[in-house]
């Protein structure tokens, strides 16, 4: 036996029975248990069902408090705060096919319920001092495509929902409340006891944002049960205001921010004001109106504030006896003038109609028609066929035609007149071929227009005696800008060594000197001899004898041996000889000079000197160049090397590049080329010159090849539309390339092409103009089109001229014109003088029995005979004439305006008494200054009373007139005194709707944040009246 899960199904079902039924028997109890487990077992049924679709799913809810400073994370973003928390003690209920479950949050704030199914889920939060929430939430199943059953398999799902703190971080918002219930006085009345209400709008989309949509991510559909519908509970708060308007209400809020609107309770109160009509009666003075305040009024829904006078003024009543009326009523009907169009005068023909345009009449009056003739091409002649009626002026204007207006859409095709390229390859060595290629248009080809470089520079031979690189000259071949560099052998014997003149000049040596190369990095085998100059210097003096008996120093004299300049002095030795001493050694001592010295005194033995040169090196011969010296020239200094051997001479090293400078000799081993140039035809001619005095014998010769400088259009073609693919191929010859040349077309010099019908429109009486228009520059030549039409329609285009050299833009860029003329005809026209004047009364029936004048008075009719208010026409005024008490004429003392339609004559004699009326004229300084009338009244026999009263009680007084009557009416006031003070009025003095301070809507949301206080005075507008009129 089934256990039965559901007893309040089977009550349901006991109870339905009972109320069938006298008496429950024991057969209806065993029946109704049946039907519950059949219940029961459609359910089970459906579960299974599920099982497989989606497995046993484990779901947990997670309630998270928010309350001012609690974080919440939706997806990457952390909403509410600085970091999560979680709420325990909270009651979870969820209910799921037949399944209804509940829990308790734990410590982590989460419930968990086992044993349920893929779909919607029904959850209700219950917290302590939270808000509670009511949400449904989707549990999707497995999309696997390679699973077919998730039968008995255990799945997780989720939701995290926020509830919001009525106790703790709420926020308060306060203020106060006015109203216009007194339009009388200058300021806003207190609004007291009216209740405000403060809620959160659930609807906004930052609200869902922030709090349910950032937190699903499709990446994770499988384990979340996504909110899709929410309710919260205890979400509003409200306040009544106090006798001073103000109210506070504490609210929840969010570090996020919360978004709230404020509403108030409709109100209705008694409003004073000024008002013109009242249940569409006139009234005068301060009236009190049943007025309704509420959230939604706005300046458009509010009532309209009338602009009331601050005074009005009352009349007497009349004190006359009614008329005694004639024994037959007297008839008469009103001629008017013309009112109509007189004339339209033609300003400007205009040219090139292909049929008569339609001539439309705009003005204040109506009926006016006419038509134009053409001639040629021009408006000749304006026939006005209808002269209307009511025009004062008139608007003449020409349209096309009637009907339906016909429109087309061109299509401008081009040709290629540029062929752009966007790299212009290399290693051509002849002209490639070149494609073009579209899905619309053909034709177009190009020409490849190539560009010779030098690409390649061959040593065939090397040369000698380069002691640097030598310059490379590329001659003899149109082309320019190519250079080159010499790459020199590395490792070379040494071509010289040579010495510096310093070295030269400030080194003697008595004999050949020893020579001694040794090798600084690489090289060896270099051998070499000092050549020393025939010419010398005197280094020392030898002394053969030194003589005796010497008392002072005797002179020295050096004399001749080719050479100049040496000079020397002699000391003298304590026993009588001498020593001497070389102060110069001079130069160009080709042979050995005399030395002469001068004798001693009587007795001594006469010194003999002999003279000892020296002699510079005039070069280093080398006996042996030697081989593999990696001396390397520095460029840009024809002496600079480095990697030189160190020279010795007598032991002493000399190799510095002051003194000494070894030089290799070089040989062309490559050439590089820097910059290969451009425009060659041909290979040009090498040629090395040398840059250091030194080496000859090096030769090269170059090789070219080819880039793409340019392609140029041989043939535009013809076709290519807007959106046309061009595909410029730059083709491979057989002997390749290096790099694939590319290149890109320009469309332009554009055509009409063809024209697409899309509108044959209708009325058309002969071909119209068709013209191509644009707005971008113009073309080299105009198109020309002719339209073909039949039955006043047009059935295609004809282009007679395709034009030429319209610019590449966009299609919408250009359009169809078609009209009836190429330049419009303009016009005057002028209404009849007299219009809407009457011009005269004519008598119909004179009458009898007329005692007194009777008044007269025109009625204005429409077109159908129906009376119409005067608006801001002129009313026309007329006197009788009675004699023999029948009427014998009415003279027109004002024609009126505005009469189109002959007006209904009434010829009157009152027989009734009326208290007249009017209205005031007040200045800005509060004072009466005049009477309208507005209404002359009947039967004054005696000049009536005249009354001003303030429309604001004691807001003005002492204003007085005296009343002038004729033929017992009031015609006039005479002012007697101005009075003063008359200045009430309404304050505002146009409608209000509900508005913030600070600025808002009333019904706008605002966001509420983490525990802030806000100030939303509000007021509540001048309403909107039970009573408009």
């Amino acid at each position: 036996m089934k256990k039965i899960l559901f007893p309040g199904v089977f009550l349901a079902l006991l109870l339905a029975t009972s109320c069938s039924k006298d008496e429950f028997t024991e057969e209806d109890a065993t029946n109704a248990q049946k039907e519950i487990i059949s219940y029961q077992d459609s359910i089970d049924h459906v579960r299974d069902s599920l099982n497989h679709i989606g497995g046993i799913i484990q779901y947990s809810v997670s309630v998270i408090p928010v309350n001012g400073g609690t974080g919440f994370s939706g997806g990457s973003s952390l909403k509410s705060g600085n970091s999560v928390k979680s709420l325990s003690g909270a009651v979870v209920s969820v209910s799921q096919h037949g399944l209804l479950l509940k829990d308790t949050t734990d410590e982590t704030g989460i419930a968990v319920f086992n044993d349920l199914r893929v779909g919607t889920v029904n959850v209700n939060v219950i917290a302590a001092d939270y808000t509670g929430a009511n949400f449904i939430a989707e549990i999707a199943p497995e999309d696997d495509p390679n699973v077919n059953t998730y039968y008995e398999v255990l799945r997780h799902a989720a939701t995290m929902v926020p509830v919001f703190s009525l106790t703790e971080g709420t926020s308060n918002i306060s203020g106060k409340l006015s109203y216009e219930t007194d339009l009388t006085n200058t300021a806003p009345e207190i609004a007291s006891d009216v209740t405000v209400i403060a809620m959160i709008d659930v609807d906004n989309s930052t609200f869902q944002e922030n709090y349910f949509n950032d937190l699903w991510d499709d990446d994770f559909g499988k384990y979340h049960a996504k909110i899709v519908q929410i309710a919260y509970t205890d979400i509003t708060g409200s306040a009544v205001s106090d006798a001073t308007g103000a109210y506070s209400i504490e609210i929840p809020s969010a570090a996020d921010g919360l978004p709230f609107k404020l509403e108030i309770s409709d109100i209705a109160v008694d409003q004073q004001l000024l008002m013109s009509t009242l249940n569409d009666q006139p009234v005068n003075g301060v009236q009190v109106v049943r007025t309704i305040f509420s959230s939604d009024l706005t300046y458009s829904t509010a009532s309209d504030i009338d602009n009331v006078p601050a005074a009005y003024v009352v009349f007497g009543e009349p004190t006359g006896t009614i008329t005694q009326q004639p024994i037959e009523n007297a008839y008469a009907y009103a001629v008017i003038g013309e009112s109509g169009i007189a004339s339209i005068i033609i300003t400007d023909q205009g040219s090139g109609y292909t049929q008569p345009p339609i001539i439309t009449i705009t003005g204040d009056g109506e009926g006016a028609e006419a038509v134009a003739f053409i001639t040629e091409g021009k408006v000749t002649s304006v026939q006005i066929t209808e002269a209307g009626k009511g025009y004062t002026y008139a608007n003449v204007s020409a349209d096309d035609k009637t009907g339906l207006d016909a429109d087309a859409t061109p299509v401008i095709t081009y040709g290629i007149t540029s062929i752009n390229m966007s790299d212009n390859g290399s290693g051509y060595q002849s002209r490639p071929d070149i494609s073009i290629v579209s899905n619309e248009g053909s034709g177009a080809s190009g020409l490849a227009i190539m560009s010779g470089y030098v690409s390649d520079i061959t040593v065939t031979s090397a040369g000698n005696n380069y002691v640097c690189p030598p310059t490379v000259v590329l001659t003899g071949s149109i082309g320019t800008n190519a250079t080159a560099t010499a790459n020199m052998t590395y490792y070379n014997p040494i071509h010289s060594i040579v010495l510096s003149d310093n070295f030269i000049e400030n080194n003697f040596y008595e004999s050949t000197p020893e020579v001694l190369i040794e090798t600084y990095n690489t090289g060896s085998g270099a051998t070499a001899f000092a050549q020393l100059s025939s010419a010398g210097t005197i280094d020392r003096i030898e002394l053969a004898d030194a003589g005796l008996g010497y008392t002072q120093a005797p002179s020295v004299l050096v004399v001749g041996g080719g050479g100049t300049g040496a000079t020397a002095y002699a000391t003298l030795n304590g026993d009588g000889s001498i020593n001497i001493i070389v102060v110069e050694g001079g130069k160009g001592y080709t042979s050995d000079p005399t030395v002469q010295i001068s004798a001693p005194p009587a007795g001594g033995t006469q010194a003999i000197g002999t003279p000892v040169r020296a002699f510079p090196i005039d070069n280093l011969v080398l006996t042996n160049v030697g081989s593999g010296y990696d001396i390397i020239y520095n460029d840009g200094n024809i002496d600079d090397y480095t990697n030189e051997p160190y020279i010795y001479i007598d032991g002493n090293n000399i190799g510095t590049d002051a003194d000494v400078t070894v030089k290799p000799n070089m040989k062309v081993e490559s050439v590089t080329v820097n910059t290969t140039g451009t425009e060659y035809t041909a290979a040009p001619s090498v040629s090395f010159v040398p840059k250091c005095g030194y080496g000859s014998g090096a030769a090269a010769t170059a090789e070219i090849l080819y880039t793409v400088k340019q392609i140029d259009v041989v043939t535009q073609g013809s076709g290519y539309t807007y959106d046309a693919t061009i595909t410029v191929t730059v083709v491979t010859p057989p002997e390749g390339c290096t790099t694939q040349a590319k290149a890109t077309a320009t469309k332009g010099d554009g055509v009409l092409s063809s024209i697409i019908l899309d509108e044959g429109g209708e009325n058309y009486l002969a071909p119209p103009h068709v013209f191509l228009d644009y707005s971008t520059s113009s073309p080299t030549q105009e198109a020309e089109i002719e339209a073909i039409v039949s039955n006043g329609k047009i059935t295609g285009f004809t282009i007679t001229n395709p034009g030429e050299g319209y610019p590449y833009t966009s299609p919408s860029n250009f359009w169809i014109d078609i009209t009836t003329h190429t330049s419009g005809a303009s016009f005057n026209s002028e209404a009849y003088p007299q219009s809407g004047k009457i011009s005269f009364v004519t008598i119909s029936d004179p009458g009898a029995g007329y005692t007194v004048v009777p008044q007269i008075r025109f009625i204005r009719i429409n077109q159908w005979g129906y009376p119409v208010p005067s608006g801001t026409f002129a009313d026309a005024e007329a006197t009788a004439v009675v004699q023999d008490g029948r009427v014998t004429a009415i003279n027109i003392t004002n024609p009126g305006t505005g009469y189109y339609y002959e007006p209904i004559v009434e010829i009157v004699v009152p027989d009734y008494l009326e208290v007249a009326k009017g209205t005031v004229d007040i200045n800005d300084d509060g004072y009466i200054t005049g009477v309208n009338i507005t209404n002359s009244g009947m039967g004054y026999a005696e000049v009536p009373a005249v009354s001003f009263f303030a429309s604001v009680s004691g807001m003005g007084t002492g204003a007085t007139g005296t009343a002038i009557i004729e033929d017992g009416q009031v015609v006039d006031v005479v002012m007697t005194s101005n009075g003063s003070g008359y200045l009430g009025k309404n304050t505002p003095g146009t409608k209000k709707g509900v508005t913030f301070t600070p600025s808002g809507a009333p019904l706008s949301t605002f966001f509420v944040y983490a525990g802030k206080s806000y100030i939303k005075d509000i007021h509540l507008g001048t309403g909107k009246r039970t009573i408009e009129h």
